[in-house]
């Protein structure tokens, strides 16, 4: 892994006087519009909003964006940087190898101090959380800072990159303890960005209709059982504020890696009264109590 990556990374700041807020981004793509750049949802909405971005101090234009509490990512378009090379998304990677990002920071996180740039070096821990996008459950993987680095307010946006220089996640959040973070993995832009260039991708995945959380998953080489649990849980939380129909579908996730559970065909079967679809539940019923008197 080298440093030239690094060239594709950017400042992302306000464009209103008195707000000293910034975070980072970085460049995916170029045509005859401009240059293309990622960074986080969140980021945007800080430094004032859509009319108020600066990518290293030039106006940018808000392509497309995901919710905060959802994928947090959002594409720019400014016209320049011609001179920043493209940092290639990847969709798939090995969960041993090195991984890198890098970002803005004051020094001491003291908006007084100087602003600098830096390299981490981190890898993923195994954890997994998730948020909501366009009505499909996003996975996010927990990364951990090596050494005595941690991470900073201005690192959101932050490319994270793999052994061979191509980005396979975009840094949105700190944890509390400051060395390790939630990172929304690439392959978002597909869902978030439909009209993106064909190629943006460096490489696919053999079988591209796969949904993104599976990738997400495959490439953690989380046992099944875990990750039926994850979806049951997030099924939980989306009962608890009323989203039945998007917990039916997290419900049918889980049990597409556990079709033996008869609980979960118990509490499909719940849901699916909830909802009145009287027939759907009397089958899952019908379903969790074969599958009990296996």
């Amino acid at each position: 892994m080298d440093n030239s990556w690094q060239n594709s990374v950017v400042l992302i700041t306000s464009g209103a006087d008195g707000n000293n807020v910034y975070g980072t981004g970085f460049v995916v793509h170029r045509d005859e519009q401009g240059t293309y750049l990622l960074t986080c949802t969140h980021v945007i909405d800080d430094v004032g909003g859509k009319e108020l971005v600066r990518v290293n101090n030039i106006p940018a234009k808000v392509i497309t964006s995901a919710p905060v509490d959802g994928a947090d990512v959002a594409v720019l378009l400014v016209v320049g940087l011609a001179d920043k090379p493209i940092l290639g998304p990847y969709v798939n990677s090995i969960k041993s190898e090195a991984l890198e990002f890098a970002g803005y920071y004051h020094l001491d996180d003291n908006p007084k101090k100087k602003l600098v740039f830096k390299r981490f070096r981190g890898s993923f821990t195994g954890v997994i959380q998730a948020g909501m996008t366009l009505n499909t459950l996003v996975p996010f993987w927990e990364i951990e800072v090596e050494g005595k680095d941690e991470l900073r307010p201005g690192n959101s946006g932050s490319p994270v990159v793999n052994k061979n220089n191509y980005v396979i996640g975009i840094v949105n959040t700190r944890l509390a303890d400051k060395k390790r973070g939630w990172v929304t993995p690439i392959r978002v832009l597909e869902d978030i960005w439909p009209e993106m260039s064909p190629d943006l991708f460096v490489q696919r995945t053999d079988d591209t209709s796969e949904e993104t959380t599976q990738l997400a998953f495959d490439y953690l080489d989380i046992d099944d059982k875990y990750i039926s649990m994850f979806y049951v849980q997030q099924a939980e939380k989306l009962i608890n504020v009323g989203e039945y129909e998007q917990a039916l579908q997290a419900y049918e996730v889980a049990l597409s890696f556990d079709l033996y559970d008869h609980e979960l065909y118990r509490e499909k079967a719940v849901l699916l009264e909830k909802l009145g679809r009287y027939d759907e539940a009397l089958e899952a019923y019908r379903q969790a109590l074969e599958l009990q008197e296996m």
